[in-house]
């Protein structure tokens, strides 16, 4: 098994990149007062589990229909296909009342977890949480994914802009990955969380701005033995490899819960910005032609 993870680049930071770490202090402040909600969540949905396996148990025939509101398809279809009944001509039974209160109580504790509640679902489409998506994460591993990618290409590119025009490009571009992700998957429910399409779009825009930076990747390589090291690539050949395994994938991708699709629109709208913006006065100096050492900003 081979584990790499990008840990530095060789470009030299110009002012502190206050608006990158900001967005990163956010995003883990967000993940971690959703957890403490999410844990409450799940211990009471472990409470609700036992209740439900007595009704069961008690009332073995006992069935609702699929009126229940708030449930999403696919968590009717994975966790109470075998207890829901559409045959809206079906003799009540005994049980069916009990079973319909539980499963309810169930409806509501998942409509309080912050992921599902506040997560973008392209066919049920809010404003509200088409902004708030991108600051939540449904787990720590994700957060932590997200946030090394964006240290890294955002402590490179927030320097070419103004703060503010940096940080409005990164909320427009999570947005235009958002999108593109609901247009395809025009009718899912499923809740789309996480930063990872406004930072493909970063990404994108450090492989057009800064092609000769050299990333640094940390890698644990398990065979037998277990090996560590490190390793330098270009940007202009780690980051276009990046973008196309993320096309196959969303060309390949069946149920999975990986967004690709909001990682390709991600990409394509920060590589068009930079071409865009390249020759424009949104960008605050012309770094390109010179070494990553070399620039210091003026005065």
């Amino acid at each position: 098994m081979f584990f790499t993870l990008p840990l530095t680049h060789d470009r030299t930071v110009h002012g502190p990149p206050v608006v990158t770490f900001g967005i990163i202090a956010v995003c883990t402040l967000v993940w971690m007062a959703t957890a403490v909600i999410e844990t409450e969540v799940e211990a009471e949905l472990g409470t609700l589990e036992t209740e439900l396996a007595l009704v069961v148990q008690q009332y073995p025939k006992a069935r609702v229909a699929y009126h229940i509101e708030g449930l999403p398809p696919q968590v009717r279809d994975a966790v109470f296909e075998p207890l829901v009944d559409d045959d809206v001509h079906r003799t009540s039974q005994p049980g069916d009342e009990e079973l319909d209160a539980v499963l309810r109580r169930v409806v509501d504790a998942l409509n309080r977890m912050p992921t599902i509640r506040l997560g973008y679902r392209p066919a049920a489409p809010a404003l509200g949480a088409l902004f708030a998506s991108m600051w939540l994460h449904a787990g720590f591993m994700h957060l932590f994914g997200n946030m090394v990618f964006l240290f890294i290409a955002g402590t490179v590119i927030e320097s070419r802009f103004t703060r503010l025009r940096y940080f409005v490009l990164y909320v427009v571009s999570g947005l235009a990955a958002t999108l593109c992700h609901a247009f395809v998957e025009y009718d899912s429910i499923q809740p789309l969380v996480g930063a990872s399409g406004a930072i493909s779009a970063v990404l994108a825009m450090s492989f057009v701005l800064h092609p000769r930076t050299r990333i640094t990747f940390g890698y644990l390589l398990f065979f037998f033995v277990i090996k560590r090291g490190t390793f330098k690539m270009p940007s202009w050949v780690c980051i276009p490899g990046w973008a196309a395994m993320q096309v196959v994938d969303a060309i390949r991708s069946n149920g999975t819960p990986v967004a690709h699709f909001a990682h390709v629109g991600g990409f394509a709208f920060g590589l068009a910005a930079a071409l865009v913006l390249h020759q424009s006065s949104w960008l605050e100096d012309d770094l390109d032609a010179l070494g990553p050492t070399e620039y210091t900003r003026p005065a």
